[in-house]
């Protein structure tokens, strides 16, 4: 009879012991998930302002891209053109350096 007794005790002090860990972890988890929910907001607000903001960009470029525009852009892209080549050298500071090509030394 002591020894039912003590076994279901034991039984008793599993199971509750059982059930304050489901609790706590349940309670972990709605944490996290509320966690998760809130970046879940945030980030499809955010990006609902990105796809605003590029809608604006391609409205902007669709009214401002004309032939003075693109021959802006080729002038800027053609840039380095203009530039000299360049060779690295090393110097005396044991560094090497980028300097214009010297032509017709």
């Amino acid at each position: 009879m002591t020894l039912i007794l003590i076994l279901t005790a034991i039984f008793n002090v599993s199971v509750i012991i059982l059930l304050a860990g489901i609790a706590w972890y349940l309670s972990r988890m709605t944490n996290y998930l509320k966690d998760v929910w809130v970046y879940f907001n945030l980030a499809s607000k955010e990006q609902a302002d990105t796809n605003l903001k590029l809608d604006e960009m391609l409205a902007f470029l669709k009214i401002t891209f004309n032939k003075k525009f693109a021959e802006k852009l080729e002038d800027v892209i053609r840039a380095k053109e203009g530039l000299p080549p360049t060779v690295k050298v090393l110097c005396d500071d044991g560094k090497e350096h980028e300097l214009p090509e010297d032509i017709g030394f």
